[in-house]
């Protein structure tokens, strides 16, 4: 911005003054004052061509420190993109092997609950055995069969 306000600070005094020097201390002829205004501004052109040039160097500089950083932060931004992959590909095998040992787990279960059933089936039918071996006792012993 310091540059372009300087830019036009020199541009409009270089107008100023060659018009003022032509309107105060004309020339003879009229080429020779477009002459000299047309040198005027010449100079001035040249002048502000060869202080901008500075300016430019420094903005093609700052450029340059740009897209350095720009690449820069793109390797950053791979990197944290490959660790990204990296965590989710984790994260899916020991998904996958939850989910294997959920089954698992859900099988050995049914397998349990099953065995479970026939514990309780065969222990119902033991209690009725053992129920049934008793009332024939008893009858037994009521009807006098069954002597101390």
């Amino acid at each position: 911005m310091k540059s372009y306000t300087q830019t036009l600070m020199i541009q409009a005094f270089t107008v100023l003054f060659s018009v003022f020097l032509l309107l105060l201390k004309p020339l003879p002829d009229l080429w020779m004052n477009i002459a000299c205004y047309l040198l005027a501004m010449a100079g001035a052109t040249v002048f502000l061509w060869l202080t901008s040039k500075k300016p430019l160097n420094e903005v093609d500089k700052e450029a340059k420190e740009v897209q350095a950083a720009m690449e820069k932060l793109n390797f950053e931004v791979q990197v944290a993109s490959s660790q990204v992959a990296s965590v989710s590909e984790q994260l899916y095998i020991t998904l996958d092997e939850n989910n294997s040992f959920a089954n698992t787990v859900f099988l050995q279960t049914r397998d349990m609950a099953e065995l479970n059933r026939q514990v309780n089936e065969n222990i119902r039918q033991t209690v009725d055995v053992v129920k049934h071996l008793m009332e024939t006792l008893e009858e037994g012993i009521a009807n006098g069969a069954v002597r101390d």
